[in-house]
């Protein structure tokens, strides 16, 4: 967080190849303003097409997230996202769908990622729960997705049924 809050870039990009985020030689796509959510979304769109996922992406052109900290967004995008799509991998035709948008007026950001999965959600505490077997290393990334979002007093959302998962977070504006 404090080298996101200092911009210090590099230092940012090296935390992302050991998060096994590498960063493609290949042409990175622009799809918003922010650099660090275009790479995020050119390594999960490059990840997805490795395999066999179909990976759909729609931002409107008034999203804004730049009110997030880049740790925070790592975090945030990087956990849904790899959520999504390791559940969709598990899938005949699996498909992992992103939509950035801004609602009312450009008071909130939204981030909506939609996947399909097979299989059951595990619900304790009304809390969804790892099907990892190895529960010590696994399972905290919703919390700290979670939490990232609460900095901002947003809100996380998860809807789930017929094999559709949805992730909604919403972002106040300042």
């Amino acid at each position: 967080g404090a080298m996101a809050s200092e911009n210090h870039d590099e230092e940012i990009l090296d935390i992302l190849s050991q998060l096994q985020v590498k960063i493609s030689d290949a042409e990175i796509e622009m799809y918003c303003p922010n650099r660090l959510l275009n790479t995020i979304l050119n390594e999960k769109k490059r990840e997805t097409a490795e395999k066999g996922i179909d990976f759909e992406l729609k931002i409107e052109p008034d999203f804004r997230i730049d009110q997030v900290e880049n740790m925070d967004l790592i975090v945030i995008m990087g956990n849904l996202l790899d959520n999504a799509i390791e559940a969709a991998a598990k899938c005949g035709e699996g498909f992992v769908k992103i939509y950035l948008f801004s609602q009312n007026n450009a008071s909130f950001s939204v981030i909506k990622i939609v996947n399909n999965y097979v299989g059951e959600i595990k619900i304790k505490n009304a809390k969804i729960q790892t099907i990892k077997e190895d529960k010590t290393k696994h399972g905290f990334g919703i919390q700290n997705v979670a939490a990232s979002i609460e900095k901002y007093g947003g809100n996380l959302q998860n809807f789930y049924e017929d094999n559709k998962f949805t992730a909604v977070v919403l972002l106040p504006n300042p």
